[in-house]
């Protein structure tokens, strides 16, 4: 396969196996339950994951000085939550 396309609100998979050519295949590739009773949405999060605090200071006083400023901009206004799990021991 060279290109895979996929359409919002289409269960179907769209490729093509040469750059070559302007025709693509189409591929349902759900099963047939998944297509009878839906995809269930994921659960919406209520709040934003945010980093501990101890982590946003020192990236910020680590890194804040040679970050432009719509970076740290970012960094400044993230979201702090000290429960979060670090992903990167994960």
């Amino acid at each position: 396969m060279s290109e895979i396309t996929f359409w919002c609100g289409s269960n179907s998979m769209f490729y093509k196996n040469s750059q070559d050519t302007e025709e693509q295949i189409e591929l349902d590739f759900l099963r047939i339950k998944n297509l009878k009773i839906g995809i269930p949405l994921p659960k919406q999060k209520l709040s934003p994951r945010g980093i501990t605090s101890e982590r946003k200071s020192a990236i910020l006083s680590k890194l804040g000085p040679v970050m432009p400023d719509n970076r740290r901009d970012f960094w400044e206004t993230l979201p702090v939550n000290d429960s979060s799990a670090d992903l990167t021991d994960i």
